[in-house]
């Protein structure tokens, strides 16, 4: 309930730390709470009263054809640090999937690290794959940063509604084959305007019939600068060469030392990078799934060049 908020926070700050602000009460309350997709599931275990683990579910909505299906994400967890080794985390998380199951339908998929992965394989889950990464490095941005020499950046750019919902519309119309996030207007201003750790910005071009709008984020990244590309929507009969002077406005403007994105399986965006972008699948993150009370989906599950997972769809959770 509400007034477990602060309790919850307590644990998950004094299991975890506070890395990047990202256990407040406003960045709880954003991603669990305010969600457009709904809620998160939480199950808390207590003994004599005191608030010893937390497991929660993040809700997510994805779209194939015309179809919208209900996912689960498992997030955040905290067990304190008298009670490890005890199976708090697995009895939670399993009896969170029990409770689901009686559910409307429904799939459980998350980015799993290498340490925590064979835990979630043992509990039911099944490997699905890596995200299609792409990256670009610039030796030359490296050294003029390392020297002081700053991208000019292009300043706070405008949230244009308009065109998100114009290019958006069309965007979505064309991956109707894919299985992409549920996008809406609500959703991207929830997930990037309202977000209350990052700050994101947007890119804008239009050109005759050609629309390209990028979502992205600079972000130091150890001794780095990382420009992370997010979303990319585009519209038109040949928004190509539009994508491809995008990329390349910002890589001027901010003079990343790295620029980083996720592509899709039809390699669209792939063909339309600029020049030093290179595969870096390896690099990627682990993609798990897990049956929950629908076999359809595990059966779309089970085909991975059906899925379009953007950055914006995978980061902060």
């Amino acid at each position: 309930t509400e007034a477990d908020i602060p309790e919850i926070l307590s644990l998950y700050q004094l299991a975890l730390g506070n890395a990047e602000g990202l256990r407040t009460e406003s960045y709880w309350r954003w991603k669990h709470i305010e969600n457009p997709f709904g809620a998160s599931p939480l199950l808390l275990a207590r003994e004599n009263g005191k608030l010893v683990g937390m497991r929660a579910f993040l809700r997510w909505r994805f779209r194939f054809e015309e179809k919208i299906f209900q996912a689960y994400r498992p997030v955040d967890t905290a067990t304190h640090p008298e009670y490890h080794g005890k199976g708090i985390f697995s009895k939670l998380t399993k009896t969170l999937i029990d409770q689901l199951q009686a559910g409307e339908p429904s799939i459980i998929y998350n980015t799993p690290n290498a340490q925590s992965k064979p835990g979630y394989l043992k509990m039911g889950w099944k490997e699905f794959g890596k995200t299609r990464l792409r990256v670009k490095i610039s030796p030359l941005h490296i050294l003029q940063n390392a020297v002081g020499l700053k991208g000019m950046g292009v300043g706070n750019l405008d949230w244009d509604e308009d065109a998100l919902a114009e290019v958006l519309s069309s965007w979505m119309n064309g991956h109707r084959d894919q299985v992409i996030t549920d996008y809406s207007i609500d959703y991207l201003n929830w997930r990037f305007k309202k977000v209350p750790v990052f700050a994101y910005q947007t890119r804008t071009k239009k050109e005759g019939s050609n629309m390209v709008v990028i979502i992205f984020r600079v972000k130091k990244a150890g001794y780095f600068t990382e420009l992370r590309i997010t979303e990319i929507f585009y519209s038109g009969t040949n928004p190509r060469a539009l994508i491809k002077s995008c990329i390349n406005e910002l890589n001027e403007a901010f003079r990343p030392d790295v620029i980083t994105l996720l592509t899709d399986a039809s390699g669209m965006i792939s063909n339309c990078l600029p020049s030093g972008f290179f595969k870096a699948d390896s690099f990627g993150l682990n993609i798990t799934y897990r049956k929950l009370n629908d076999d359809s989906l595990v059966n779309l599950a089970a085909m991975p060049n059906q899925w379009y997972f953007s950055a914006g769809t995978l980061e902060l959770f």
